[in-house]
């Protein structure tokens, strides 16, 4: 994956961050960190085994990354910046929560 994000040079973006505690995030980030603007970490809704913000936020500055606290995902898109490509990923609950917040149908 970084071998494919540094052929592209499509540049930085935010990141919008949500895992399992049975993940290891700075492992999954690492791959990718050199494209990462600034992450916004949030805890998957209803999820209980979600990391906490504050741990994911733990995490991801050990790896040298700006790291913001986010209540849910409305809350972390209004402190991204707009004219900055997004990534949200970090487990399926949270895309499906993604989904689900911007009325996706899914067939």
């Amino acid at each position: 994956m970084n071998q494919y994000l540094n052929k592209k040079s499509i540049g930085k973006w935010n990141l919008i961050i949500g895992m399992l505690k049975n993940r290891d995030v700075e492992n999954f980030v690492k791959i990718f960190k050199n494209h990462i603007n600034k992450a916004f970490a949030m805890a998957i809704p209803e999820v209980e085994s979600s990391y906490s913000p504050a741990e994911i936020i733990v995490k991801l500055k050990k790896i040298g990354l700006e790291v913001l606290p986010a209540q849910n995902l409305e809350n972390a898109l209004q402190k991204a910046e707009k004219d900055i490509p997004l990534l949200i990923t970090g487990s399926l609950y949270l895309v499906g929560n993604t989904l689900k917040f911007n009325k996706t149908k899914i067939f």
